[in-house]
C-alpha cells in the first residue's frame, strides 16, 4: 500500500494510511531532534503518536539496513503488548526510502514521569509511584525483559497512577534472564530518579521489587540490598562523569567560543543573558588579588583568572587540563551529582603551542552570599540567632557527607570555598581542586574533615559542640564512641 511516497509494511485492520501533507499539516511535535521526531497527530477520531526516524549519518544507514529501529520497536510493542504489558497499542509500520515510520494508539492523558518527579508530592503520591514502578519493573524482569534505555522519560503515568513503558526499540529479552543483568537494570533506573528521590522511596522501590521478582528467591534482602547499591553506585558515577563530558564538546548545550582570550566553550542558554564576550580582562569589584587567582565582580558573572603558581609547572601544563577547563568541567559534574554550586557560564585557555599562557572562567554570582566564616562568626555574636547556626552546620555536614557519596572530594575543603545564601543554602565553589573517584576512601574522608575543622576552630565563636554537632550530621549513623574518636583525632 502506498501513500504519499509511504509505503506501509504493516497495520492494522481498523487504521487507513495517513497521508503526508496531513502529518505535516496538523501533526503537533512532541520531541525532535537529528535522528528522530515524534508528533502527536488526530486522524478519523483517534489520537496517534507517529514517530518518524531518519538516517542522517553513515552508521545510521547501515543500521537502518541491518536492523532498522521502527521494525525492532514494533516486533517489541507486539510481543509486549501480547504479553499484556502496560505499552502504547501499535498500529501500522512504514517507510519512505530510509525514513522509518511507526504509528502507536496514544495513550489519554499520560506525563512522563519525569515531568511529574519535577513537582513537591506528597508522602503517600511518592510511595505509590515506588511500589508501581518496582512492579512494572518486577513484571518485565520476570518475563526476561531488559530495557536498556531504562530511565524516567521513558515511564508515562496516567490520571490514575497506572505506569506505561515507551520508546522500546532499545529492549532485549531473555531467556533465561540472571541476577547481575537484572541489578544492572535497576541501577540504571536509579540514576534515572537519584536527585528527585530520597533513601526511603529506594527502599520502598527495592522491597516491594524483590518480593515480586522471582529471579531472587533464596537470597536475603540484605544481600540484594547491597548489591543493589554497590552497582547503583557504579552506575551513577560512571553516568556522571560521562555526561559532564559534553560540556567540552559542540552539542544543543555547549558552543565553542574563540577570541583573543583564547578557545574555550560557553553554555549556550546562560551567554544569552550576558553582553559580547570580552576580549580582554573586563573591569570590576576586585574580590580577591592573590598570587595564584585574580577574582572579580563583572556584569555578566564572576570572573576568575588562574595564575601560575610554581615556574616548573610550565612544563607539566603543557600535558595537562589547565585549571580552568577542570573547574569548568567539575562544575557540571557537580551539577549532575546534586552537589550546589555557582553554574559555569563560559571558561577560556590561550596557549602558544603547547605551552599555556593564560586562562580562565566565569559563573553565575549567588546573590546575597557570604563565605561560611563570616556567617559563623555573626551568628556566634548574634542573640537569638544560635539557632541559625545550629541549622547552617547540620547542613553543612548533611552536604559533605553527599559529596563524599557521590564519589566526590574537595582537596582545598575550607570556610573560604564554601558560601552561603540568604536561605541558608551551601554552596560549593573552587572547584578545581576537586577530585572524582570511584568510591572516597575513609582516610581521603578523614583528611577533607579534619582540613576544614581546623579552619572552623579559628572562627571567633565557634566551640567543640558545634564541631561535634557538624559530624553528628557528617556521620548520622555513627556510635558516640566513633565521634569522640573523630574529634580527639582532628
Amino acid at each position: 500500500m502506498e501513500n504519499s511516497n509511504i509505503i506501509w509494511d504493516v497495520r492494522s485492520s481498523g487504521f487507513s494510511c495517513i497521508p503526508l501533507e496531513e502529518i505535516y499539516r496538523t501533526g503537533k511535535i512532541v520531541k525532535s531532534s537529528s535522528v528522530r521526531k515524534v508528533l502527536e497527530i488526530h486522524w478519523e477520531g483517534e489520537d496517534y503518536i507517529l514517530k518518524i526516524f531518519y538516517a542522517p549519518h553513515f552508521l545510521d544507514r547501515i543500521r537502518s539496513w541491518i536492523n532498522p529501529r521502527p521494525r525492532r520497536e514494533w516486533k517489541n510493542l507486539k510481543a509486549l503488548y501480547e504479553f499484556r504489558m502496560p505499552v502504547p497499542e501499535p498500529v501500522a509500520l512504514g517507510h519512505k526510502g530510509e525514513e522509518g515510520y511507526l504509528v502507536t494508539k496514544k495513550i489519554p492523558q499520560t506525563t512522563p514521569l519525569k515531568e511529574i518527579c519535577k513537582h513537591s508530592l506528597s508522602l503517600g503520591e511518592r510511595r505509590n509511584i515506588s511500589i508501581g514502578l518496582a512492579r512494572l519493573t518486577a513484571s518485565l524482569h520476570n518475563h526476561g525483559w531488559i530495557h536498556n534505555d531504562f530511565h524516567s522519560g521513558n515511564i508515562l503515568s496516567d490520571q490514575e497512577g497506572r505506569l506505561y513503558l515507551v520508546d522500546l526499540y532499545d529492549i532485549s529479552h531473555f531467556n533465561h534472564l540472571n541476577k547481575k543483568q537484572a541489578i544492572q537494570n535497576l541501577a540504571m533506573l536509579g540514576v534515572s530518579f537519584a536527585l528527585c528521590a530520597t533513601y526511603m522511596d529506594f527502599l520502598v522501590f527495592l522491597k516491594e521489587y524483590f518480593s515480586l521478582c522471582t529471579l531472587f528467591g533464596g537470597e536475603s534482602f540484605t544481600s540484594f540490598f547491597q548489591k543493589s547499591n554497590e552497582c547503583f553506585m557504579d552506575w551513577f558515577n560512571f553516568y556522571c562523569s560521562k555526561r559532564a563530558m559534553r560540556c567540552i564538546k559542540e552539542n544543543k548545550y555547549f558552543q565553542k567560543i574563540s577570541n583573543p582570550l583564547g578557545k574555550g566553550f560557553a553554555h549556550k542558554e546562560s551567554i544569552l543573558a550576558i553582553p559580547p564576550l570580552p576580549c580582554s580582562t573586563p573591569e570590576g569589584i576586585a574580590l580577591k588579588n592573590s598570587r595564584s587567582t585574580l577574582v572579580l565582580k563583572t556584569p555578566f558573572g564572576i570572573w576568575k583568572e588562574y595564575r601560575r603558581k610554581k615556574s616548573r609547572n610550565i612544563f607539566f601544563d603543557c600535558f595537562r587540563k589547565s585549571r580552568a577547563q577542570k573547574a569548568w568541567i567539575h562544575g557540571y559534574n557537580c551539577i549532575l551529582r546534586g552537589i550546589p554550586t555557582a553554574k559555569p557560564v563560559f571558561f577560556q585557555e590561550k596557549r602558544l603551542f603547547f605551552f599555556l599562557k593564560s586562562c580562565y572562567i566565569v559563573t553565575e554570582e549567588i546573590p546575597c552570599a557570604s563565605i561560611i566564616p563570616e556567617s559563623l562568626a555573626l551568628w556566634s555574636k548574634e542573640e537569638g540567632t544560635k539557632e541559625h547556626k545550629i541549622i547552617l552546620l547540620k547542613q553543612l555536614g548533611k552536604m559533605l557527607r553527599t559529596l563524599h557519596d557521590r564519589g566526590m572530594t574537595h582537596r582545598d575543603l575550607k570556610g573560604n570555598n564554601l558560601l552561603v545564601d540568604q536561605k541558608g543554602k551551601i554552596f560549593l565553589i573552587d572547584l578545581d581542586g576537586l577530585a572524582i573517584k570511584r568510591k572516597v576512601t575513609q582516610s581521603r574522608r578523614f583528611k577533607d574533615i579534619k582540613r576544614l575543622v581546623k579552619g572552623l576552630k579559628l572562627v571567633e565563636g565557634v566551640e567543640s559542640k558545634d564541631m561535634e554537632i557538624l559530624l553528628k550530621s557528617y556521620l548520622p549513623f555513627a556510635k558516640t564512641e566513633e565521634i569522640k574518636r573523630w574529634l580527639e583525632t582532628i
